[in-house]
């Protein structure tokens, strides 16, 4: 997230790119610049600002650049997609009226609010998230939205700082975006090569087993007896799938 004061048309854009191109900030994959006024540490402001001020088809831009090797979602080792999006002040606001058709069974809504909709579905029988949330657009299934974002169905992630991480960690902006009728579209389901061309080993969640967690646990409460802790990897292990470290879809 970036802030300026900014002078003339254009200039977040040109601060944007500028900013991919200096030194290991190349390897960032999203970058949103708003005016100065805005307290970018707050996420209730930035929530806000960007939803009110982002013109879908006007103020996105979507590009290729170097990836970070430890970018397991990039669809070439080292190379990805960036995604830059102007959210500054404009002299028409922007505004949406969100529909959708929540009888259709081939999607369930994990979150709904102000022009962003993230729903979940099944890899098994949808296949390719980004054409299953396309065809929901241009049926009208879904429509008025500004972003609509799709993730796996097994994903019940309750912290909403855990569910942005699992987004944002999970997309290629290239291959896994775009935008039909005024939405962004963004797929952050896992890939395969059977579904999404994805050549690579998708890599489970990192996380303890179940009892490195206990042990530690048990540890904490001794030297900790009154300020315990339960394990934040708890709220993830229900991400991982098969025995070994690649990802496994259960069918």
């Amino acid at each position: 997230l970036v802030k300026a004061k900014l002078d003339y048309p254009g200039q977040s854009i040109k601060i944007m790119n500028s900013l991919l191109g200096a030194g290991q900030m190349m390897f960032t994959k999203i970058i949103i610049c708003f005016d100065e006024s805005v307290d970018i540490d707050n996420d209730r402001q930035v929530f806000e600002t960007l939803l009110s001020n982002v013109n879908i088809s006007e103020d996105i831009i979507i590009g290729k650049g170097p990836a970070d090797v430890l970018d397991h979602s990039s669809y070439t080792y080292t190379f990805g997609g960036k995604i830059i999006i102007d959210a500054s002040r404009k002299n028409n606001p922007t505004s949406c009226n969100p529909e959708i058709n929540t009888d259709n069974n081939d999607f369930s809504v994990v979150f709904n609010k102000s022009g962003l909709c993230i729903i979940s579905a099944n890899k098994t029988k949808h296949g390719n998230f980004r054409k299953h949330a396309e065809n929901l657009v241009k049926n009208k299934i879904i429509s008025g939205l500004n972003f609509l974002i799709i993730i796996d169905d097994f994903v019940n992630l309750s912290d909403k700082y855990l569910l942005a991480w699992y987004i944002l960690n999970n997309i290629d902006l290239s291959k896994d975006c775009g935008i039909i009728n005024d939405t962004l579209i963004i797929d952050a389901g896992v890939k395969t090569k059977e579904h999404d061309n994805f050549q690579r080993d998708w890599p489970n969640v990192v996380s303890a087993d179940a009892q490195t967690i206990k042990r530690i646990d048990e540890l904490w409460k001794k030297i900790f007896p009154d300020n315990f802790v339960e394990s934040p990897t708890y709220k993830v292990r229900s991400l991982i799938k098969g025995e070994t470290e690649v990802f496994r879809i259960m069918k």
